[in-house]
């Protein structure tokens, strides 16, 4: 059996830490609440007796398209950068702040790209794009931002706290995130000429996109073994198997430059290969670790109604 304490992350102790954590709660915050703001322009654009106050050409599928990448884009990518945050020692803080400064310069111009704008929407899976320069530059510059911080876990060795089971589930989170990115920019330049705007983007985000659930995934596991720990649980299993399994859990996308050698991103095999290699992929570590986590609920209900 293992302390509680054992699995979770530690606590930033020096003010340039901590103003790096709040920054990137504060950036997934807004992400949120801009999400939000158009949801309510979503809903009220389809509301009788307030159409008429939304007449812009494109406004629902606009509005629609922001609220998207701000709820399952920005605002958890924006949490990751607090997972980042929070495991990162000071040394490398001017690289930090340059993340941050263009993620959020990214976020901001994303934000005010869509308000008044009437370039075309294409309802692309996972990333749905507003066909405006501003829409477009902002994504680029948050998703190099996030990139960066990204890639600052991964090249320092020592994390804050010592290599723990969370810390490296954070630092596997990292890695699948610039695999991802490394998936877009591949597409990116490899996509042929000639397609329509609907093809060309269901390409380019298709594979990027089922690589990030890799992120999410490693993420939302550290998130609810943290919480166990927290509520004093019991968690019978070794830390280093649990950082062997978030390991495990990358094991698949060495898969991934094969698939991108040996299909284009307008084939169906491409789209297929990499829908399995989410499906089938994620379990290596999802399943195991969300065992871990349901027993320790199991076993912690079990000690409440004893006592």
């Amino acid at each position: 059996m293992n302390h509680p304490n054992t699995f979770q992350l530690p606590v930033a102790d020096d003010r340039a830490s901590q103003r790096q954590v709040t920054a990137w709660l504060v950036l997934a915050i807004a992400a949120m609440a801009v999400s939000t703001m158009f949801a309510f322009v979503l809903v009220f654009a389809r509301t009788p007796g307030l159409q008429a106050l939304f007449t812009g050409e494109n406004i629902f599928q606009t509005a629609l398209v922001a609220h998207v990448d701000f709820a399952v884009l920005i605002w958890l990518l924006s949490c990751a950068g607090l997972f980042w945050s929070l495991i990162s020692k000071r040394s490398l803080l001017v690289w930090d702040n340059l993340a941050l400064i263009l993620a959020t310069l990214g976020a901001m111009l994303a934000a005010a790209a869509p308000l008044g704008t009437t370039a075309p929407v294409v309802m692309s899976n996972y990333v749905p794009i507003l066909t405006d320069p501003l829409f477009m530059t902002g994504l680029a510059l948050f998703t190099a931002g996030v990139s960066l911080k990204a890639l600052r876990v991964v090249v320092q060795p020592v994390w804050r706290g010592g290599a723990g089971p969370l810390q490296t589930g954070v630092m596997a989170a990292a890695v699948a995130l610039l695999v991802a990115v490394g998936t877009l920019l591949w597409t990116l330049f490899s996509l042929p000429e000639g397609l329509s705007s609907l093809a060309y983007y269901e390409g380019l985000f298709w594979g990027a996109g089922h690589v990030l659930q890799f992120t999410h995934s490693a993420l939302l596991l550290v998130t609810w073994i943290w919480l166990l720990a927290a509520s004093n649980s019991t968690i019978s299993i070794k830390p280093r198997l649990v950082s062997f399994l978030f390991l495990l859990g990358l094991l698949p996308l060495l898969a991934v430059p094969f698939l991108l050698f040996s299909f284009s991103g307008v084939e169906g095999a491409y789209w297929q290969s990499f829908t399995g290699l989410m499906q089938y992929g994620l379990s290596f570590s999802v399943i195991p670790l969300a065992g871990v986590i349901v027993w320790g609920l199991v076993r912690r209900n079990n000690d409440d109604h004893i006592s």
